[in-house]
């Protein structure tokens, strides 16, 4: 390697990295199975790992050789994978299977740059000019220039941000204050703030709120209740927070998720309360103010629900640690995508293809193929994933993560390419 180091691996299931002035074993990583090939990058950053179980290919190990760390487990192969080679530029990646066709791999698709910024973040989201990054956070609501890290403006606040959204033209911000992250129990209250003016509307409720979003024209807000007599109604606003325009509807449980479709014709509404299975999806008519359909519900909390880049397909997860994929227009269940061991906290989709993207407690970012169902990249973290959003031109992930104890983190991912394989006749 370009700095003097040795690195090897093994039919032993490990990665080594020797000292050549000394001998001394500088760092052992332990693989998923056997090593049966290997490439570096020509600056000597990232080294390509394949290994395998018997005569099955188990995965990709995409390695950070700075910090040691697993940047991505990559799988495709179904059996021995023969050989793998890396372009010139680090890029792109080669591999050959046994009777299998060549595949091309965006080896340099995603690439996570160190933290710029060290806060407990949960609420983040990108404006539509990607210019401007919103973090939230305990007691605080900041805007930061998402290249420098500098923070542009900020809002002290009473409780946690852990929830909030940009209008379309990236002129209105709106934020859900609330005592915990997680803590659907305790009203909170919405923040309101018209970037150009030095602090946000506090639209202070006494019934308070539990879920909140401003439609694609910044015109109306979509606000969740916690009343005692009515824990899941749901209504509409003027974007200014007066009152009150209309009610939409209730659930069975209290609101805790909602998304407007990228038109802003639909609005999905995500119900859920601690252990019970009994939370519900909806569709509404924003126009009409009616309910559209109900959708097939999660075993869990209803954490998080987006739409496709056009409206076509909902993307939900939750306490049950499965992101579920419906048709908009149908109603229908397309899919359930497994893989994730905790709960499900942030859904996207990806804008240069059938891809979704979902971050978790488990401590993973995770790539699925929609059309195949099957998890395509993964990404893994020190601490657990708060939250996670996709800048609108589909190039840069913001993840946010902190445990206990540890404060906080706010990483940004920046995908170079598309995140596809492709088959070489």
């Amino acid at each position: 390697m370009p700095d003097g180091r040795l690195l090897n691996a093994n039919h032993e299931g490990s990665l080594r990295f020797w000292d050549l002035a000394t001998g001394e074993v500088l760092q052992k990583v332990e693989l998923l199975g056997h090593a049966w090939n290997m490439a570096v990058t020509p600056d000597g950053t990232v080294a390509v790992v394949g290994t395998g179980q018997g005569n099955q290919w188990v995965e990709l190990l995409v390695m950070d050789l700075k910090t040691g760390r697993t940047m991505a487990r990559l799988k495709g192969h179904g059996l021995a994978l023969n050989k793998l080679a890396l372009s010139h530029d680090g890029e792109w990646l080669a591999t050959c299977g046994h009777n299998e066709p060549t595949k091309l791999w965006s080896i340099g698709a995603v690439v996570r740059e160190a933290a710029w910024t060290k806060t407990r973040t949960w609420g983040i989201g990108f404006a539509p000019d990607n210019n401007l990054l919103a973090l939230g956070g305990p007691g605080i609501l900041r805007l930061v220039d998402p290249t420098t890290g500098l923070t542009r403006a900020e809002h002290k606040t009473k409780q946690i941000v852990h929830m909030l959204g940009f209008s379309r033209d990236g002129r209105t911000l709106v934020a859900l204050d609330q005592p915990r992250a997680w803590d659907r129990n305790v009203a909170g209250e919405v923040l309101v703030w018209h970037i150009d003016s030095p602090a946000p509307r506090v639209i202070d409720d006494s019934r308070g709120f539990s879920a909140i979003a401003i439609s694609p024209d910044g015109r109306t807000l979509a606000l969740g209740g916690r009343q005692i007599d009515s824990p899941g109604e749901f209504e509409l606003w003027d974007s200014d927070g007066t009152a009150p325009r209309v009610k939409l509807g209730t659930h069975n449980q209290i609101v805790i998720s909602t998304c407007f479709s990228p038109d802003g014709r639909v609005l999905a509404t995500g119900s859920g309360q601690a252990l019970t299975a009994a939370n519900e999806i909806k569709l509404w008519d924003v126009e009409r103010a009616q309910e559209l359909r109900v959708l097939d519900v999660h075993q869990g909390q209803v954490l998080c629900l987006v739409f496709s880049r056009d409206g076509r397909f909902l993307a939900g997860g939750g306490g049950d640690n499965v992101v579920r994929l419906w048709d908009v227009a149908s109603g229908a269940a397309l899919g359930t995508l497994r893989g994730h061991a905790e709960l499900i906290s942030s859904v996207a989709f990806a804008s240069d293809g059938p891809r979704v993207i979902s971050a978790s407690y488990d401590k993973t970012l995770r790539i699925w193929n929609i059309e195949t169902q099957q998890q395509v990249g993964r990404f893994n973290h020190e601490t657990i994933l708060r939250g996670m959003t996709l800048s609108p031109d589909g190039r840069t992930i913001a993840v946010s993560s902190s445990q206990s104890g540890k404060g906080g983190e706010l990483q940004l991912w920046r995908i170079k390419e598309p995140m596809a394989t492709i088959l070489v006749d």
